[in-house]
């Protein structure tokens, strides 16, 4: 069986009181199991975050929700009640692949805003006005991130899944002995900003 980290002493016991004869099939149907989950995973993340976002969404995939291929074989039944009890699933690939993805999209439109910020001496209105489509824009809606002014700094929004809630990263302003000397030029009087990712 694949090392979960959940597995506990009784069901430990009951995989070790499967009977030798019965073994390999176990074994061939969980490793069955495992690989088909693999590659419809491995297919997935090769999509965008909105085919991401879809699968996460579906209720098969908050819970395993494995079942018998042969509810009467005492082996497809075992197979199942281990694979649900050790919940071994791998939507928390595509949970930390959507919020890492969609983090470093965040990071890049933030570091637009920055810019313009620095080059006009204040915030823009809109993130239309510091970047195109393609940098700005939240892959599961198809349309720009939310962008909202937070006292002096700001916050980027991204939709996530219903696992990851919205997928934020904020920018501050450095305050103290880290803060570097502003350029020369427009925006000089700017302070530095740094990230300030959040989930």
């Amino acid at each position: 069986m694949i090392e979960s980290g959940l597995r506990n002493a009784s069901l430990e016991a009951e995989i070790r009181a499967i009977p030798p004869a019965a073994r390999p099939a176990y074994s061939v149907r969980s490793q069955a199991i495992i690989e088909k989950e693999a590659k419809e995973v491995i297919e997935l993340l090769s999509k965008d975050e909105a085919a991401w976002v879809a699968y996460l969404n579906h209720p098969d995939h908050k819970v395993n929700q494995l079942t018998p291929a042969s509810p009467t074989d005492p082996v497809d039944v075992k197979v199942a009640i281990h694979f649900k009890a050790e919940k071994i699933r791998f939507p928390p690939y595509v949970e930390r692949a959507l919020t890492l993805t969609t983090q470093m999209r965040l990071l890049r439109a933030s570091n637009a805003v920055v810019e313009y910020r620095w080059n006009h001496g204040y915030y823009p209105a809109s993130l239309k006005e510091v970047a195109p489509a393609e940098i700005i824009t939240d892959r599961v809606t198809g349309k720009p991130f939310r962008y909202r002014m937070v006292g002096s700094d700001f916050e980027l929004i991204a939709s996530g899944s219903n696992q990851t809630g919205d997928i934020k990263l904020g920018w501050s302003r450095l305050v103290g002995p880290l803060v570097s000397p502003p350029p020369a030029g427009p925006g000089s009087q700017l302070l530095a900003v740094r990230p300030r990712v959040e989930r």
